[in-house]
């Protein structure tokens, strides 16, 4: 099964504060590479729709972000489970330059959490099949919720 995946991400459009919903293969391979191709100054946010929601405001139960670096051809990934009240980095190798998990908190991702490229669009796709953390990667917890 597929689920609809909506993200949140800078391009260069002027309705870039307006999440894209993905629901194909082909549609999250294109928004990956739109991704990487503008600048992020943030993470990337992502949710898979039709999750629980939580809280009177209903907001999702979980929440996948991701800082890519293209010059390095890494990438980290972070998730939160609401209903938990826990959350994951990914743990791979050392990082070659730094990824930010909230620029604004001046929050780094670990220094232990690069995967390649490659690995974070097969755990996006991953995560469009399941709406569950991927399993394609290894994970650590995260001090940061």
């Amino acid at each position: 099964m597929t689920h609809s995946l909506t993200v949140w991400y800078f391009r260069d459009v002027d309705d870039d504060d307006e999440p894209v919903s993905v629901d194909t293969d082909t549609a999250l391979d294109a928004l990956i590479d739109d991704v990487l191709a503008n600048e992020q100054p943030h993470p990337t946010v992502v949710v898979a729709d039709g999750r629980p929601t939580v809280g009177a405001l209903n907001l999702p139960d979980h929440q996948l972000r991701f800082a890519a670096d293209v010059e390095s051809g890494t990438a980290a990934l972070y998730l939160m489970d609401a209903r938990s009240q826990r959350a994951w980095t990914t743990k791979a190798a050392p990082a070659a330059t730094t990824l930010w998990l909230d620029r604004d908190a001046d929050i780094e991702f670990p220094g232990d959490s690069a995967v390649s490229l490659l690995v974070l669009r097969e755990a996006l796709h991953e995560f469009m099949r399941t709406a569950q953390r991927p399993t394609c990667v290894q994970w650590q917890e995260s001090a940061v919720f």
